[in-house]
């Protein structure tokens, strides 16, 4: 995106704030037994040998991607070879709507819903032994115009979590922690993991945009920022923990 395009986003972004975030997970300093990263990657970029190098130092879990295209997802698969984060579903795309999930545990009932403009979200239930969950990955349109500001409200105050499950929603939400939309998820059920660091744009100051939230009895044990991976987004890395749940 062009620098002046940066701005213009920016502004829609803070139009509709609020002055108080919802407030995040509730904090707890026992050890995580979750990490998470998420990373819109910028559908321009080819090379994903930053992304594939930070999440083999974290010891990832699990892997969020936005704007994901063919170059970067073939790039990614080659970084990361058949053992690292090997359980994944990619839906690479040429525009900034591709959308990819890697994970240390296998996918189940993986699906991709489209809105009613078309822009799609990736929904999969994680099997991790301890609890299963549902983790979603979304991107939607920026708030560029009045339809596409009340589509991300709707999209966001409608977000529920499949079967009952706990759920976890990492990506790029185009709308700050301050916003409407985010205060839709909030009254939805869901709580803020990452925190009010800025994501983008990458090199300037800017705001976050760039989020994960949790649906049901989880408890966080860090969030921060990631570093450069050549995107003009920085990325996120979670730590959470899940109260046991069975299998579905």
């Amino acid at each position: 995106r062009p620098w002046w395009l940066r701005f213009v986003l920016a502004l829609f972004a803070l139009a509709s704030v609020t002055w108080v975030p919802p407030a995040a997970l509730p904090l707890n300093e026992t050890k995580s037994d979750l990490r998470l990263l998420s990373a819109n990657v910028q559908v321009t970029q080819r090379d994903a040998s930053p992304l594939a190098r930070w999440a083999k130092a974290e010891h990832a879990d699990l892997l969020v991607l936005v704007e994901l295209s063919p170059g970067f997802a073939e790039s990614l698969a080659q970084q990361l070879g058949p053992q690292q984060l090997a359980h994944r579903h990619f839906v690479p795309r040429s525009d900034p709507f591709g959308l990819g999930i890697a994970s240390r545990w296998p996918l189940q009932a993986v699906r991709v819903v489209h809105n009613a403009a078309g822009i799609p979200m990736l929904r999969a239930v994680v099997l991790r032994p301890e609890g299963a969950f549902e983790l979603i990955a979304l991107h939607p349109m920026p708030p560029l115009s009045p339809r596409w500001h009340a589509q991300i409200d709707t999209e966001l105050r409608s977000l529920w979590p499949s079967a009952g499950l706990p759920a976890l929603v990492a990506g790029d939400f185009n709308a700050s922690p301050w916003s409407l939309a985010a205060r839709g998820l909030t009254a939805a059920g869901w709580q803020r993991v990452s925190s009010l660091q800025p994501t983008w744009p990458a090199s300037l100051p800017g705001i976050p945009i760039d989020a994960v939230w949790a649906h049901g009895a989880w408890t966080r044990q860090g969030a921060q920022v990631g570093p450069d991976i050549g995107s003009d987004h920085r990325p996120l890395k979670v730590e959470l923990s899940l109260a046991s749940q069975p299998l579905p």
